[in-house]
């Protein structure tokens, strides 16, 4: 996806299959093929009731929905992804000027950020906007991308924090990443 959803899905689920049983899944495309996982799956959106169900025992299910309509109804969490660079946010504002208006009071994630906290203050103020998290850019062959614990620990899945030796009971937390 243009903000690298699909691929942050993929380190998220590696990321968390450290302290929880996780199962992906990826609406209606099919680049989830080229990781050659196990727990992942490309579906159509209309398959997404049966596979939360079928998959219900897991303590996480995450989910690229690729700007699935469908797919906002049936998940708990939305986490909408944007890449602060330059181009992409002009791409974005060329499209439609108030491009980032369906984003005020969502949970905003910007992707493959070299924002410091100043910037994104501005960033902020600029887009009129609030951001939930800044991320910065993760490297997919990595074995443990731990820079992705804080947004993990963020979103409830306390068991990701270093050193944190609380059980969290299990919960079936459902996230999604759009673009």
């Amino acid at each position: 996806s243009g903000a690298g959803a699909t691929t942050l899905t993929y380190i998220i689920k590696k990321q968390l299959e450290r302290n929880y049983s996780v199962m992906a899944l990826e609406l209606d495309k099919h680049d989830f093929m080229y990781f050659g996982e196990e727990n992942m799956q490309s579906i159509s959106s209309t398959e997404l009731g049966n596979n939360i169900s079928k998959y219900n025992g897991k303590d996480a299910i995450i989910v690229d929905i690729n700007n699935s309509p469908t797919a906002e109804s049936v998940i708990n969490e939305v986490i909408y992804l944007i890449e602060p660079s330059k181009i992409k946010l002009n791409q974005l504002l060329a499209r439609n000027p108030r491009g980032l208006d369906k984003y005020k009071g969502k949970k905003i994630v910007l992707n493959k950020s070299l924002l410091s906290s100043h910037d994104v203050l501005d960033f902020e103020y600029e887009t009129n906007t609030k951001t939930f998290y800044s991320l910065p850019p993760l490297y997919d062959q990595e074995n443990d991308n731990s820079s992705l614990d804080g947004l993990l620990v963020k979103l409830g899945f306390i068991k990701q924090s270093s050193g944190n030796s609380e059980e969290e009971s299990k919960k079936g937390l459902l996230n999604i990443f759009k673009s």
